[in-house]
């Protein structure tokens, strides 16, 4: 009954780590089921809702970075959360340019020349004076778990992958109130904001 599932639901608990080469496919089935179908500028894209391939294979990729983590589901051992980082090496603005360039999908390239725009008005290098900037690229949470503090443990491990690695700054974008909302919560500040249809 929906009542037993409910229930089992919230006795559901689940662990933290860093992922690893194992879990690319993993990750890959996690972002198509919960990160992408929500996800404003994918949904917002003028020419497609359909995902770009090349974009899911830049999200897996990062696990090569070494800073993905991940929320498990205890018992199933299934991904339930990611939270993906790293820190920028030289121009981010220039480089997610660069690489819209020599994308697979023109999809793909656009969203890169967004968080390209972004990165750029932004200017988190000159805004706080630093060169160690590290960079949250998305996080997701399964529905299941959401409403129980489970992207906010992801964001609170990247903060501290941030330091480790001597990160002046920690930033992301976001593209949904929520997602706003929560960092917010955990004491980051906007310093940039535009409606997609103003960029468009």
């Amino acid at each position: 009954t929906p009542a037993t599932a409910a229930a089992a639901t919230s006795e559901m608990t689940v662990s933290y780590r860093l992922a690893t080469e194992a879990d690319r496919e993993a990750l890959r089935g996690a972002l198509l089921r919960y990160f992408y179908p929500e996800e404003g500028v994918n949904t917002c894209y003028n020419g497609s809702p359909e995902v770009a391939p090349d974009d899911v294979d830049f999200y897996v990729n990062l696990i090569t970075e070494g800073c993905t983590t991940l929320a498990i589901e205890d018992g199933t051992g299934q991904i339930v959360g990611f939270c993906a980082g790293g820190m920028l090496n030289g121009d981010e603005a220039q480089n997610m340019a660069q690489l819209a360039q020599t994308t697979e999908t023109e999809k793909f390239a656009d969203i890169l020349r967004f968080l390209a725009f972004m990165a750029k008005q932004a200017n988190i290098a000159e805004r706080y004076g630093v060169s160690n900037i590290y960079y949250m690229y998305g996080v997701g949470v399964d529905h299941r778990y959401r409403q129980r503090s489970v992207a906010s443990a992801l964001m609170e491990q990247q903060f501290e992958l941030a330091r480790k690695l001597g990160a002046a700054v920690a930033y992301g974008d976001t593209t949904g109130v929520k997602s706003a909302g929560m960092c917010k919560k955990l004491g980051m500040e906007i310093v940039y904001s535009i409606a997609y249809n103003d960029y468009r």
